[in-house]
């Protein structure tokens, strides 16, 4: 339950920051292209919809590669050792 209300909340802030039709149609018809509303609506949604599952994936990917750092580096008394997690941010945007 909690995990669905964080989806629709994240879901609400991303609808308030899309870009308007208008905007999009300005760049979309840039170079004497002419779409229909309809049709920048659907691009702008599509775009928004990759968005989102760029997102997730690197979260879970985020999230699987901070689990195994955190397995490979325990000391030998079973203490976490601290990350460095600007350090493990970096390196997953290069390889992500």
């Amino acid at each position: 339950m909690k995990g669905e209300n964080l989806k629709e909340l994240e879901n609400k802030q991303l609808n308030k920051s899309k870009i308007s039709l208008q905007e999009c149609k300005a760049i979309l018809n840039k170079n004497g292209e002419n779409f229909s509303d309809e049709e920048v609506k659907s691009i702008r949604d599509f775009l928004y919809s990759l968005i989102e599952i760029d997102y997730f994936h690197f979260q879970k990917c985020l999230k699987v590669k901070t689990e195994q750092e955190i397995n490979l580096e325990s000391d030998t008394d079973g203490k976490i050792l601290q990350l460095n997690e600007r350090n493990d941010l970096n390196e997953l945007r290069q390889t992500g």
